[in-house]
């Protein structure tokens, strides 16, 4: 026999097999088709649903309850579908290779994965919430979000600054809002011929006379310098 009407033959009882086969157990496939469409359904609704947002009110530690949830309904679906068709082996062989695969990823996106889990057990611990004023190394502003990747701070000149969790997870943090008792210092200038107490007594009156300064304890200066041309 030609090689190619040999193939071809082969083939063809490969595939008359295979169709015989599927007449006889298509309940079967029909069942676990409808397990892989139920498990697909079900996460949909979990993604839909308020239940992760009843469990954790941060909205980071919410997306990853949800997507945590509806990777293992559909993994739960797809092994009980691999069972019913008796191919649970070639699960065992794509759970192998996907150890493999993802060790070598795992190197690959080091950083990423770093982030992410930065960016975890910063949602976990509260060092922040949106609309925080704080000052993480030496950027400074209003927090806008936290992503799985990165933390999102909106700058006091209104430019987006965007930092890596695992560096706002290594830094020191000042939380501004955090305490509404908090004390700024800030320096004046005044000219060295000027009555320095007149001009101290002001700034105090001045300062004493917002609404959002405290009496107990109240605002408090001194003269700090005394230079040729200032005196602050």
């Amino acid at each position: 026999m030609d090689p190619t009407e040999e193939a071809t033959a082969r083939v063809a009882d490969r595939y008359q097999e295979f169709l015989d086969a599927f007449m006889v157990n298509w309940p079967v496939y029909a069942v676990a088709l409808g397990v892989v469409l139920f498990a697909f359904l079900l996460s949909a609704i979990i993604k839909r649903t308020r239940l992760p947002k009843r469990i954790s009110p941060n909205a980071f530690v919410t997306s990853l309850i949800s997507g945590a949830a509806r990777a293992i309904i559909l993994l739960v679906g797809v092994v009980i579908a691999l069972d019913l068709i008796g191919a649970t082996a070639v699960l065992g062989s794509l759970l192998g290779a996907a150890g493999v695969v993802g060790i070598a990823i795992g190197f690959a996106v080091r950083d990423v994965l770093e982030n992410y889990l930065a960016g975890l057990l910063l949602s976990l611990r509260h060092p922040f919430t949106t609309n925080d004023w704080v000052l993480i190394e030496k950027n400074e502003g209003t927090v806008v979000r936290l992503t799985p990747r990165s933390t999102i701070l909106m700058g006091l000149d209104g430019n987006h600054i965007r930092i890596p969790n695992a560096t706002v997870f290594k830094s020191n943090i000042t939380n501004y809002s955090r305490n509404p008792q908090r004390r700024f210092v800030f320096k004046l200038g005044v000219a060295p011929e000027s009555n320095l107490d007149q001009a101290l007594e002001l700034a105090l009156a001045k300062i004493g006379s917002l609404d959002f300064v405290l009496d107990d304890p109240g605002p408090d200066g001194w003269i700090e310098n005394i230079g040729d041309s200032t005196v602050t």
